[in-house]
């Protein structure tokens, strides 16, 4: 048998080799392109100027929306609000199709989403530097960029909102806003905001469907689990998902 914490880490050796040997690279002259020795230096520092920047940036954008981008912001709005009217009746479905098979499809959550993923993140990155390898440095830093930001903001926000969690209590409208106890930390779940956030950066790393397909699957199952196991309610991973999407997709824009 093999423990659950070298469970973990076989994910983070497997998401480290499918991000360097999956078939969704953008050019693959990119994907083996190396860092000359004597450039080491100078490429840390510009990913650190990067990663700076792109914080930098991320704050001042919504200064600069354009009515596009007021729209999106007003549909993941409304759509949040919506689902409160259907979190009750998704918690019960999700509740009472629990069972052993499902137990296993939504466990997820353990190894996607959370710390390991942070860790693997920083994982890639130190692994393409230290091969030499580009796109999985590049990887690594856009991915990190994206958690670290849409991590900061769901922390932000969740103190803001001070919404109970569902196992909590049976009411979705219960908001006690400026704790940090857990329990009160609901919206939006900082799990769907990772899985997200990592895996928008992956998929649009290439342009292979079937790489964009299983990068998404991931954090959609992510999400789903977090409401099968009673932490979320359905509008906690919307915009929770929302906030790891929208940052995922800026940092690979930028």
């Amino acid at each position: 048998m093999v423990r659950s914490g070298a469970k973990k880490w076989i994910f983070i050796f497997g998401f480290l080799i499918i991000s360097l040997l999956g078939p969704g690279s953008r050019s693959n002259a990119a994907a083996g392109r190396a860092v000359s020795p004597e450039n080491k230096t100078a490429v840390v520092c510009r990913d650190a100027h990067d990663f700076v920047t792109v914080g930098i940036r991320l704050v001042h954008a919504p200064f600069h929306f354009q009515k596009t981008e007021w729209l999106k912001a007003g549909a993941v709005a409304g759509t949040t609000g919506l689902l409160f009217l259907a979190d009750e009746t998704i918690r019960r479905l999700a509740l009472n199709h629990q069972n052993t098979t499902n137990d296993a499809l939504f466990n997820v959550d353990q190894f996607y989403g959370n710390g390991i993923t942070a860790a693997a993140v920083l994982g890639l990155y130190g692994a393409g530097y230290l091969f030499r390898n580009e796109r999985m440095r590049l990887a690594g830093l856009h991915a990190a960029e994206a958690v670290t930001y849409a991590g900061t903001m769901t922390v932000a926000l969740k103190i803001l909102f001070g919404r109970r969690r569902p196992y909590g209590g049976k009411s979705n409208l219960f908001f006690k806003p400026f704790q940090i106890k857990d329990v009160y930390n609901s919206l939006p779940s900082g799990h769907a905001t990772v899985a997200f956030a990592v895996s928008t950066v992956m998929a649009k790393s290439g342009h292979n469907p079937y790489w964009k397909i299983f990068w998404y699957s991931m954090a959609g199952m992510v999400a789903a689990s977090r409401i099968y196991h009673n932490r979320h309610w359905a509008s906690d991973v919307f915009l929770g998902a929302a906030v790891g999407y929208a940052t995922g997709s800026f940092v690979m824009h930028f």
